[in-house]
């Protein structure tokens, strides 16, 4: 792994004014020092080989650099235009200097995974990788150590594997499957975060709805920016249509 590192460093344009160095960060588009910051290169490696050797940016992923107090955080690329609900990174990951020990930083990626809701945390110093995990539905991380960066790519298809299943809920809601609308509006329609574009049977104007609530055979809703306990809708399942889009 180290050998690569230097292969990547070496591919970083970095250059000399006054006697200091500069680069210009591949997820930032900016200018920066990287003179007596350590740090820093590593965090370019890391940005290098997810941008030019992972196959996966930028078609699948999105990357967002010292965004809400990360080094670099991972999204998945939206695949469906109408369907666009609040995301968490997929993984979170946190770069260190070269002679920083990682096992001291473990409580720091932990709480970031917790605040963000992300089930995928790295911690990597150019020699040492160390992978967080959660399971789907476990309730703590597992660790890993890794032998190189070079098996982070097949980590994160795993992860969108399963990032997959709310959109093909969202298509089988969208052809009419009211159990998949149920599940999405359970997920996503509690409040007032996302707007549920849908249709009724026997009704030509579509509704946009938020503040879902499903009992039984019946859906209860708040139209979107207009919300009212006393004038709330609803209807039953057997009166639903399709979906059409969520947006946050």
């Amino acid at each position: 792994m180290e050998q690569l590192c230097k292969e990547i460093l070496g591919q970083l344009n970095i250059y000399e004014r006054n006697h200091t160095h500069y680069t210009k960060c591949l997820g930032r588009e900016i200018e920066l020092i990287i003179s007596n910051k350590p740090e820093e290169r590593i965090r370019q490696i890391f940005l290098y080989f997810l941008i030019n050797k992972s196959g996966l940016f930028p078609n699948r992923i999105n990357l967002k650099v010292e965004y809400n107090n990360l080094d670099i955080a991972i999204y998945k690329n939206f695949e469906l235009e109408d369907f666009r609900p609040l995301q968490h990174p997929i993984a979170i990951i946190e770069v260190k200097r070269e002679e920083e020990s990682l096992l001291s930083h473990e409580n720091q990626l932990r709480r970031y995974l917790d605040e963000q809701r992300s089930s995928l945390g790295i911690l990597f110093n150019g020699k040492n990788l160390v992978l967080f995990k959660k399971a789907y539905k476990e309730a703590y991380f597992s660790k890993e150590d890794l032998k190189s960066i070079e098996d982070i790519p097949g980590i994160l298809r795993e992860a969108l594997h399963q990032e997959n299943n709310d959109r093909l809920e969202f298509e089988k809601a969208r052809d009419g499957d009211i159990n998949s609308f149920v599940y999405l509006v359970k997920k996503y329609g509690k409040y007032t975060l996302h707007k549920f574009t849908f249709a009724l049977k026997d009704s030509c104007d579509l509704i946009i709805g938020c503040c879902f609530r499903a009992e039984q055979d019946c859906i209860s809703y708040d139209l979107y920016g207009n919300y009212s306990r006393k004038n709330r809708f609803s209807f039953k399942y057997h009166a639903f249509d399709k979906l059409i889009s969520v947006i946050y």
